[in-house]
Order: C-alpha cells, then structure tokens, then sequence
C-alpha cells in the first residue's frame, strides 16, 4: 500500500484514527467507528496499513457471550520515542516519552540561554546514547517562535529570526516542533479540558517563568502575525511589574476585553492576595456577564511537557502519513 499517493482526506481520517487508537491505547474495530464516526472500510484500512508499518499490533480478542469476537488492536508503545524539552534561562529540564505517553526518563541540565544551543545539542545526544528509538524533539522556548523559527528572544538576542527547528533536524535528523512556552502550555489546556466545553479562555504566567499570556479562541491558539499574539509584556514594562504593583492591571484588563475569555487560567509566585486584586479589579473594570472564571494552577512544568507531548506526538503521526 502506497500512502504517499492516497487522497488528503484519507491521509487525515488514517491521522484521526491512530491518533485515537494512541489515547485509547487498545481498540476494536466498533470502538473506533464510536469514537471517530468514520465508516469501517476506512478504519480498517487504517489499521491494516498502521500494521504494515508497525505502528499498530494485535491484541488479545475481546471476550463476547454473544456473536462473533472482536480483535483488539494496540499501538506500539515502542514505535518511536520523542524528547521533550523545556528551556528555562537557567536550565533545560526534558522528558522522554513512549508514543503513548509513558515517562521513560527525565533529567536537567543547568546552563544559562546564551549557551542553549550547545545546551539542547548535548541533551539530545546523551538521551539518543542511551536510546535509539528518540526521533522527535518538542521543545518550549522563551520568546516569539514562528513555524520553527524563534522570531524575537530577549533572553539570547542572538536566537532571533533564528531557525532552530531547521537546525536540529538537519543536525540529528529527526522531526522537530519548537514553540512558544506558554502557547505550550494552552495546548495543554485545551487537550486536558476538551470535554469541559470551554473553548476561549487565557493563560496567564506571573512570575514562574516570567510574565506572559496565551490566548485560545474556539479551541485553537491565536497565534497572530509572526507568533506574537499574546505578548503582553509589551503593554508595560513587564521587568517592574511586582507583587505590590499596580500594573499588572494594563496587562489584564485588554485580554478580558478583546478576548472575553470564558476562563483565564492563572500561574502566579505572588500568593492569594495578588490573585484576589486581579479579580477585583476585573470586577469593578466589566459587567458582571463577561465576568471570566479564574482558576489557579501550580504546576507550570507539568502542564508544558504535556503540550509539547502532544505537540511532537500529533506532528509524528502526520509525518508518517
């Protein structure tokens, strides 16, 4: 079977169908027609040619009382690997993932921006030592990135308009996925609520990694004209903006009202109290109707290596097809 020549609508129905299989884990043949709503000739085409490219294995047989046995079908945890890397002004910390998800190993390593491409080289020729099976890097970077390329980095201005997507995959010839860190982030947030119903909301970052946002409008990050969508640290100067400061109001109060975010979904160092004067000044700035949910959350770093799981795992299945 030659995928390269199937129409653009199979190849994404194929896309759909593993990639449901890979959250799933195991399947019917039943099961993914309830998940998908795609007709059974094509799943089975699907799963026939995830089979000859090793991606999809057999399973056991689903027991039944009545009527005909159903196979189960699994993917291959093992088909490939993917590296997943954060990189923070004082240190990279990476993950390595099987194709489902599974935490294979973690690690850190310190070293300051100025250094991040020696830095990232170094990660991944230490994991790729030790396994063979990585052919695919996700990485989370400060600054403005657009389709691979970091646009603008305050933290390295030697990175800008640097193509360091095309860098690493010449370089180790594997698939690479570079993106913004807190876009990252609402990919995260959108894949972890997907059943919530809540398709526009904001991320915002004060103080664990700096000062940022990510904007989500109908489920899918706004990304803007060069990536820049979200950059509210040009709406004051962000280095000053403190616990005890008023200025954190001219970064909030523009997203509240362009984007009327159902939810903003808020990482902070600064404690109850700042959290408090941020919704009341919302508050006292809106109607009452467009008042946005405000939800804390702790644990950035978490919820960023899941996005750029998601990231690397879903541009992985794509290139195959």
């Amino acid at each position: 079977m030659d995928i390269a020549n199937l129409s653009l609508v199979r190849k994404i129905n194929y896309s759909i169908i593993w990639t449901e299989l890979v959250k799933s884990k195991e399947n019917t043949i039943i099961g993914l027609k309830k998940l998908t709503g795609l007709s059974f000739p094509t799943i089975n085409r699907a799963i026939d040619y995830g089979k000859e490219c090793g991606i999809v294995i057999d399973g056991e047989v689903e027991e039944s009382h009545v009527g005909r046995k159903a196979q189960i079908y699994k993917i291959n945890n093992d088909f490939y690997h993917s590296l997943a890397i954060i990189a923070d002004d004082d240190k990279l910390t990476y993950n390595v993932y099987d194709i489902v998800g599974n935490k294979l190993r973690s690690g850190t390593l310190e070293g300051q921006y100025n250094d991040l491409l020696a830095n990232v080289t170094k990660v991944i020729e230490d994991v790729i030592a030790v396994d063979s099976l990585v052919s695919a890097m996700s990485m989370a970077v400060i600054g403005v990135v657009d389709k691979g390329i970091i646009i603008d980095c305050s933290a390295n201005s030697k990175l800008s308009n640097f193509d360091i997507k095309g860098h690493f995959e010449s370089k180790f010839n594997i698939l690479v996925e570079i993106s913004n860190n807190i876009n990252t982030v609402a990919d995260s947030l959108i894949h972890q609520f997907r059943d919530e119903n809540i398709s526009t909301f904001a991320v915002l970052d004060y103080g664990y990694s700096g000062f940022g946002s990510s904007l989500v409008s109908n489920g899918k990050v706004m990304h803007g004209k060069n990536g820049f969508a979200g950059e509210i640290f040009y709406l004051a100067d962000g280095v000053t903006l403190k616990d005890d400061s008023e200025i954190y109001k001219s970064f909030i109060l523009p997203i509240v009202t362009i984007v009327a975010p159902q939810q903003i979904y808020l990482y902070t160092t600064f404690g109850a109290d700042m959290v408090n004067n941020i919704t009341e000044f919302i508050k006292n700035s809106i109607p009452s109707y467009a008042m946005p949910q405000i939800i804390v959350r702790d644990d950035i770093v978490n919820d960023m290596m899941i996005g750029l799981f998601i990231n690397i795992n879903d541009s992985k299945l794509i290139s195959l097809l």
